[in-house]
Formats: C-alpha cells, sequence, structure tokens
C-alpha cells in the first residue's frame, strides 16, 4: 500500500466515525443499522448507509456502520480487534476452574474467526462476537477497525493476501498473548 492509500483509507475511516458519532443518538437511524444485518428492510438499511461516507458501495463501511451501531463505543486506542475480544475473556470468564470451558469455547470462536474464508463470513461471525463485546462495554477503535476489514475484503481495491494475512496475525498475536498471560498461575505473573 503507497502512502495515498494509507491517507485516503484513513480519511475514510476517520469521516465514517465522524458521520457515526454524529448520529449515534438518532435512535431511528442506529436502529436500521442494527437491523441492516439481516436485510429484512434492504431499502431503508440503504437508504441510511447513503448518509455515510462510500456507504451504498463499500461493504466495509456498511460492516463497521453496523457493528457501531450495536455498540457505540468509540474509542481512539489503535487497538486491534484481537485486544478487545482478549478484554472480553478477562472481563467475563475471572481465572477459576468452572469457567475453562467458556474460555476454551471463546478461544475456540476467536480461531473460528481467525479463519474466515470470506468477507461475508467473516462480517457475520462478527456480528455473533459483538453481542459479548456490548455486554462487557469494551470501547473498539472503529477507525482501526474499518482499516483492518478493508484489508481483509476480497471485492476492495486495496486486497490483497498478504495484508489480510497481516492482519489475521496481529490479532491473533494480541489475543494470544493476553491468553497466555491470563493462563499463567497467579503467582508467576508477579
Amino acid at each position: 500500500m503507497n502512502a495515498t492509500d494509507s491517507a485516503e483509507k484513513q480519511t475514510i475511516a476517520s469521516r465514517l466515525v465522524d458521520a457515526l458519532e454524529k448520529r449515534k443518538a438518532h435512535r431511528g437511524f442506529m436502529s436500521v443499522l442494527r437491523r441492516a444485518a439481516g436485510e429484512a428492510q434492504p431499502l431503508r438499511a440503504y437508504q441510511a448507509f447513503s448518509n455515510l461516507p462510500n456507504g451504498v458501495r463499500d461493504p466495509v463501511v456498511q460492516a463497521v456502520a453496523m457493528l457501531f451501531a450495536r455498540l457505540p463505543l468509540h474509542s481512539k486506542t489503535n487497538r486491534n480487534l484481537g485486544e478487545s475480544l482478549a478484554e472480553v475473556v478477562a472481563r467475563q470468564f475471572p481465572r477459576t476452574g468452572k469457567n475453562e470451558i467458556m474460555v476454551s469455547s471463546f478461544d475456540a470462536r476467536f480461531n473460528r474467526l481467525m479463519t474466515a474464508r470470506s468477507f461475508d463470513e467473516l462480517q457475520s461471525l462478527l456480528l455473533r462476537l459483538w453481542p459479548l463485546l456490548e455486554h462487557n462495554t469494551i470501547s473498539v477503535d472503529y477507525e482501526r477497525l474499518y482499516g483492518d476489514l478493508r484489508n481483509w475484503n476480497e471485492n476492495s481495491e486495496f486486497y490483497d493476501t498478504k495484508k489480510r494475512d497481516a492482519v489475521k496475525i496481529q490479532w491473533a498475536k494480541t489475543y494470544w498473548s493476553s491468553a497466555q498471560k491470563r493462563d499463567k498461575p497467579e503467582e508467576e505473573q508477579a
């Protein structure tokens, strides 16, 4: 990716997040975006998407908008999704013996996310994981998420398998490094 591509991606991402932040108090707009995942009312969804930069043409903008509508907590932390999902595990499943099954189930869901074969499959898996972020009130850097998903979208002009794999590696590194810390006995962590 050259510098122009990177600047364009950042501009679209920041304009998208600004537009979503301005509209997050608009209950009707956010409701349409939340329901857009099921496409029960695709016409209304596209009407809502038309209020976002590149919203009608860009499936990544649409995906980020649907996720934002479910959890409108943007945080410019530059944290990737692996870090946010690791925080879900840390908050929701404190280290006790009875939570080991739940943690391994969540780890399996994360692994499934990493093996998504298409952008549509990834989006579907993200929509199923998002309620856990919402339940634990974990903010997301939606600008970073936009950039990561844009690199994952096989229909994007910016797509290439190396970029997608780099995103997967970043997410996995941060998720599993947190898992390694949480799995150590408490006396070793001190």
